[in-house]
């Protein structure tokens, strides 16, 4: 079979993001397809989510069209675009300020276990657990979300420890984690850097 089109499988069999920017070619390559397709009326699941990524970011936002397409990849055949969808209603939920909704969302989309979409989720959720003041929660959250080793999510995950430490008046630990926090954001390490000094 062929890998989703948003998702590249590594060497291991692990599915990971594409992300646009970092692939020019590829990504005009894919911009073309999506025009084909959206000229014949034919969507896969994944060209679904981001039609709906399209309507949600455009200018005006058409929240409306981007749940339409989210839910039809959510309902699809394709297991990576359901969940991957699954995640953009709980986002979608967040903006327009259903909070019961996203909560409910996040938190199903977390239960899934997927690769890429879950871990979002996951840190969605220790972030919540820590604003509601459920610090232990929000450290077990934060810490799958590290051993999910979701690379743009780890210097966050990271951060959140380290307030969490900050809180429980550990400033070792606090430290430390902020450290990771650094080291795992690689070039752009500055914001997590001054906190640090």
């Amino acid at each position: 079979t062929q890998d989703p089109a948003l998702l590249e499988c590594d060497d291991q069999g692990h599915y990971r993001p594409v992300y646009e920017m970092g692939f020019p070619t590829g990504s005009q390559l894919w911009r073309e397809h999506h025009r084909a397709a959206m000229a014949s009326g034919v969507l896969t699941p994944l060209e679904l989510v981001s039609k709906g990524d399209a309507d949600r970011g455009g200018r005006p936002a058409d929240f409306d069209a981007a749940e339409v397409s989210y839910q039809l990849a959510v309902d699809g055949d394709d297991p990576d675009a359901a969940a991957l969808a699954a995640l953009r209603l709980a986002e979608l939920a967040e903006e327009r300020d259903q909070p019961a909704q996203a909560a409910r969302r996040y938190a199903d989309v977390a239960a899934l276990r997927h690769p890429v979409a879950s871990p979002p989720a996951v840190l969605w959720l220790a972030y919540q657990a820590a604003q509601d003041g459920d610090r232990s929660a929000a450290r077990v959250l934060a810490h799958e979300v590290i051993s999910s080793g979701d690379g743009p999510l780890l210097p966050e995950a990271w951060d959140l420890l380290a307030s969490l430490a900050w809180h429980d008046d550990d400033k070792d630990g606090a430290a430390a984690a902020m450290r990771r926090a650094v080291d795992t954001a690689g070039e752009w390490h500055w914001s997590y850097s001054q906190r640090l000094g």
